[in-house]
């Protein structure tokens, strides 16, 4: 089960403001309490990159990646598109550059630290390659921005981070909270059942990988645990 790294781009967008002027962010939400500019060209940019990354188009997605960083050096969500598309290409040293400035903050605020969506990417590119302590605080910053419309999802890569680095505890603690939020979100759905069944709770991991079935569709690796768990009920037909 893979990691979910990001919201559909309308919602990471609220996270860059690309008038020159305007550098008054919440200290807490960062640019996505501030005015933003939407038409911007840079803007435009990253909705190209995005559409092609979604296509499988890394080349043309890049190019447009780099156009919209050109075009505004400080737009923070240019910088974290480009990691993005970096990572698919396998480039980890270009991705955790491009990541890294995504957060950064200057003199004049014109990056935002407090993007929970960069803030989430960066998280998830560490867990991937097995950072995982280094990933878990990435997590708890973006869930500490009170506008961020999908805290169910780092939420859900946090406790996948967890479980990886062998922490059931937290990983349970992190995938009850994200089912709080959204009870029918299948990844954190499956994730509890695996950490269920990795405590030896196999009623429950049934129970999770019911309501899995119940709003996703069933994938190999689920289907897997569901032999594996009945097995362990004594349903070995």
């Amino acid at each position: 089960m893979r990691l979910l790294l990001l919201a559909p781009l309308f919602l990471f967008l609220g996270g860059c403001v690309t008038n020159p002027g305007q550098t008054e962010n919440d200290p807490n939400t960062g640019r996505l309490g501030a005015d933003q500019n939407y038409e911007s060209l840079s803007n435009t940019y990253i909705q190209l990159a995005n559409e092609y990354m979604k296509r499988g188009d890394y080349a043309t997605a890049l190019n447009k990646a780099k156009k919209a960083v050109q075009r505004d050096p400080n737009n923070g969500n240019a910088h974290l598109v480009l990691g993005l598309i970096y990572e698919q290409l396998g480039e980890n040293g270009s991705a955790n550059a491009a990541y890294q400035r995504s957060l950064e903050v200057d003199s004049s605020l014109e990056v935002d630290s407090k993007n929970p969506y960069a803030l989430n990417a960066y998280g998830s590119y560490l867990c991937k390659l097995g950072e995982y302590q280094k990933a878990l605080p990435y997590f708890d910053r973006a869930l500490q921005n009170p506008l961020y419309q999908t805290p169910w999802v780092a939420l859900a890569n946090a406790g996948y981070c967890a479980r990886k680095a062998g922490d059931l505890s937290m990983a349970q603690s992190y995938l009850l909270k994200a089912l709080e939020r959204n009870p029918g979100f299948a990844m954190a759905l499956y994730q509890m059942a695996e950490v269920r069944f990795a405590q030896g709770r196999y009623m429950s991991a049934r129970a999770y990988l019911q309501r899995y079935r119940e709003v996703a569709k069933p994938t190999a690796q689920m289907l897997y645990l569901s032999i594996l768990t009945e097995r362990k009920l004594g349903n070995d037909d």
